[in-house]
């Protein structure tokens, strides 16, 4: 049996959307496990009505606690072999939890990883895709598939499907940003074996106004435990240099974008610009400065002026930067 958890906050509109798409999978075997994540429209009515049709639906009304402490609860209630997380936004193949649980079972792996489909609020998609690779070793996923790190494939739970007894530790209910990725780190360091199917079998939608997208004061300091566990995870798995280059690319760009969106923001100036130097000056970015590639001109501009400690230069950057968005 699969367990499909769902954290649900505020979905009424696309909830039935996500249920049906769940119901409607090839493989039959579920439990479906709705955590109503303390809504105040009117999502949890829609989880009871869809319970009331549908006796392999399970639904939790909880007070508000975040995405993590919601899948938390659902790993609690589980039953079944396998999990599955879906997210109440999004939908899925009406192949996909066949797809994930057949290969598994198969090639006898504790993991399976698809692509998917990004869509937006303003109609743009994008197919995300992986090599299949029905068999591979945890230390060499990297290696046929750069783009678990470049497309964030590997940081989502959603794309993936777990084997429960594997499963040791939850979802940090501190975060509530990059406590997906640190969730799957600790997975896969439990693990030998994983699958990775080359079909993209989920569809993801991307808000303009989720949580990665606004100003917020923790998110450097969140960037760079990421990046430390994330670097942690590599040497453990001998993942060879080329990924280092990649998870601080990440890092740096978090940095870049990070005080960028902290210039943008009411700080008071005189804060804003000691935070700045603050993070210029230290020591992981400077690290991760030394080895980063970065792809256009303005990211190589704000890392000469890194490198080189040079604030001045970046915030002029920045001032610029801030001038073209105004027109």
């Amino acid at each position: 049996m699969v367990t499909v958890i769902v954290p649900i906050y505020n979905c009424e509109d696309k909830l039935d959307r996500c249920v049906n798409s769940i119901q409607n999978q090839t493989y039959k075997n579920l439990e479906i496990i709705l955590v109503n994540d303390g809504s105040k429209d009117k999502s949890g009515a829609v989880c009871d009505r869809l319970a009331a049709s549908d006796d392999r639906i399970i639904v939790v009304h909880k007070k508000n606690g975040g995405v993590s402490s919601a899948r938390n609860k659902g790993l609690e209630l589980a039953k079944g072999e396998y999990i599955q997380f879906v997210d109440a936004d999004d939908f899925l193949s009406e192949h996909m939890t066949e797809r994930m649980v057949d290969v598994m079972e198969e090639q006898n792996t504790q993991m399976a990883i698809c692509g998917y489909i990004q869509s937006d609020e303003h109609g743009n998609t994008k197919n995300v895709l992986l090599k299949e690779k029905r068999n591979i070793a945890v230390g060499e996923m990297y290696r046929d598939n750069p783009q678990l790190v470049r497309d964030f494939l590997i940081n989502p739970p959603w794309n993936k499907m777990f084997v429960r007894k594997m499963i040791k530790k939850g979802f940090d209910p501190e975060l509530s940003l990059g406590e997906d990725l640190l969730f799957n780190l600790s997975y896969l360091s439990e693990i030998q074996v994983v699958s990775i199917l080359g079909e993209s079998l989920y569809y993801y939608f991307e808000s303009d106004t989720g949580l990665g997208s606004k100003y917020r004061s923790d998110k450097l300091q969140i960037a760079e435990r990421l990046n430390q566990n994330f670097l942690h995870f590599c040497q453990t798995k001998n993942w060879d240099r080329n990924i280092i280059k990649e998870v601080n690319h990440i890092f740096l760009c978090n940095v870049i974008y990070g005080c960028f969106d902290m210039w943008m923001s009411k700080m008071d100036r005189r804060e804003c610009t000691e935070t700045i130097r603050f993070w210029v000056w230290r020591k992981s970015v400077q690290e991760a400065a030394k080895t980063v590639y970065m792809d256009t001109k303005q990211q190589r501009v704000a890392l000469f002026c890194i490198r080189r400690k040079w604030l001045g230069g970046l915030i002029n950057l920045y001032r610029l930067k801030r001038l073209i968005y105004r027109f």
